[in-house]
């Protein structure tokens, strides 16, 4: 979700509010991008970047934007606001398989990761280096959402306590995601080290864990006292994921690529085989995505399920990039791309809250903007997709002018700052995911306080030169 290439999401960003030099206007891409060591001095020569990932990760994006902007239906009528799940029947259940692209997120991230880790080896960057400025990167879109969410819950709070909760906890249900991957990009070196190291041998590990604990899960559940299936449930929610991520990794190295079209393919219809026999004879949800019908899925808190489609995406990711190995995009395609990648995270942060925002600001003309005819409601989508992608719009310049201040202060480089920054924010953000942004309760003002220490101790008061506005 995150463009994790040194510099790139700030420059991107920049570029999203400056005007362009002449210089940049006439850049060529491929002299801009960082010089990949020498294969005599480094045999894991840093990957070069790939658009393609790109791209895949920005419609990623885009579909998880529309799938939570199409998911809940919200109408007022004489006995007050309800909600339910708007997707429902057969054509959204398969297209919940064919639509699920959280994994394709987690490849992307696990290319970029490879990148960035072996740029720093050939920089003589130490881990800290690459920890600090990517923990700090991850933090702080996560304070400016907090800053802004959190008085809003406030005064949903004095109108009815319900309203705050509500929307304190719809604004931190995405934030599962930034909780992981700040989890996953702490351990992307070791992971990169690992497989150089045991190849194929670390994701088959990972993969037999994330079905061990799914056992678990669903087998054991409550052992001398202790809940040992929520345990279960909540550890694969890294392990499930850095095995997707892992795959990203196999794919930077190249490994695919030195695989047959025919055997790619061969072990995609062999995995949906078996992700078919496993759904079937369960005990794994059979849903990808929650529907009216059935709201357990294999997504949240992942499942073996999720890796094994990963490594389907993965195959097919294989394919596509074997096809599209001669595309050599012009230098203004190159960056929009990278203006997009950029602004993933604001992107993904904030799509929830805005669709709130929409359904507040329908609650001053309800029976016109949050009809209870369901079929008004499907022929409202349009204008209300409109709506929230011009809200989305202004909070993605404001987000911007916050990353460039950011971006002011340098980072911290002693191990200790970064490393219990870094912890600091991820057990912030774990706590703000699972109870909110909110003001009422204990563990959310714990986990806001912990977001905040976390950013503040990965930033110094070091200046850098500021880049301003146009």
């Amino acid at each position: 979700m995150t463009d994790d290439t040194g510099a790139s999401r700030l420059d991107g960003m920049t570029s999203l509010a400056l005007p362009r030099t002449a210089t940049s206007a006439t850049t060529n891409p491929a002299s801009t991008a960082p010089t990949a060591p020498s294969t005599a001095t480094d045999p894991h020569p840093a990957p070069r970047r790939d658009h393609l990932i790109d791209l895949l990760r920005i419609a990623s994006a885009g579909v998880v934007v529309t799938m939570h902007w199409l998911s809940t239906r919200v109408w007022v009528d004489g006995d007050g606001m309800h909600s339910t799940l708007a997707l429902e029947g057969r054509t959204i259940f398969v297209l919940g398989w064919l639509l699920q692209v959280m994994p394709v997120l987690f490849i992307a991230g696990g290319f970029a990761n490879t990148k960035v880790v072996d740029s720093c080896r050939a920089k003589g960057q130490s881990a800290t280096d690459y920890l600090g400025i990517r923990a700090r990167r991850l933090t702080t879109p996560l304070v400016l959402l907090a800053a802004v969410i959190v008085p809003v819950t406030v005064v949903g709070n004095l109108m009815d306590p319900s309203i705050g909760a509500m929307l304190g906890d719809q604004a931190a249900r995405p934030l599962w995601f930034l909780a992981v991957y700040l989890v996953i990009t702490a351990a992307a070196p070791l992971m990169v080290r690992a497989h150089d190291r045991s190849g194929l041998a670390v994701p088959a590990a990972l993969l037999l864990l994330a079905l061990g604990l799914d056992l678990v899960r669903y087998e054991v559940g409550t052992l001398g006292g202790v809940n040992v299936g929520m345990l279960a449930m909540y550890t694969n929610l890294v392990v499930v994921w850095l095995f997707v991520h892992q795959l990203g990794i196999i794919h930077a190295r190249g490994v695919f690529a030195r695989v047959p079209a025919w055997g790619l393919v061969a072990v995609a219809g062999a995995v949906a085989a078996l992700i078919t026999v496993m759904v079937d004879l369960g005990p794994w949800p059979a849903a990808m995505v929650g529907t009216a019908e059935d709201r357990d899925t294999n997504l949240l808190p992942p499942t073996v399920i999720i890796g094994l489609l990963g490594l389907v995406q993965m195959m097919v990711i294989a394919l596509v990039s074997r096809a599209t190995a001669r595309w050599n995009p012009s230098t203004s395609t190159v960056q929009r791309i990278g203006v997009l990648n950029a602004l993933m995270m604001v992107v993904y942060l904030w799509h929830v809250p805005v669709i709130a925002t929409a359904i507040g600001i329908g609650l001053l003309a309800p029976d016109t903007l949050l009809p209870s005819d369901e079929a008004t409601w499907w022929a409202m989508r349009p204008g209300w997709f409109l709506a929230c992608g011009l809200l989305l719009l202004g909070i993605t310049r404001l987000a911007v002018r916050w990353e460039l201040f950011c971006a002011r202060f340098a980072v911290s480089r002693q191990p200790v700052r970064v490393v219990l920054g870094t912890l600091a924010a991820t057990a912030g953000t774990f706590l703000v995911w699972q109870y909110g942004l909110l003001t009422t309760d204990p563990l959310a003002v714990t986990g806001l306080a912990l977001v905040l220490l976390g950013a503040a101790v990965l930033t110094t008061r070091e200046r850098k030169a500021p880049v301003r506005l146009a």
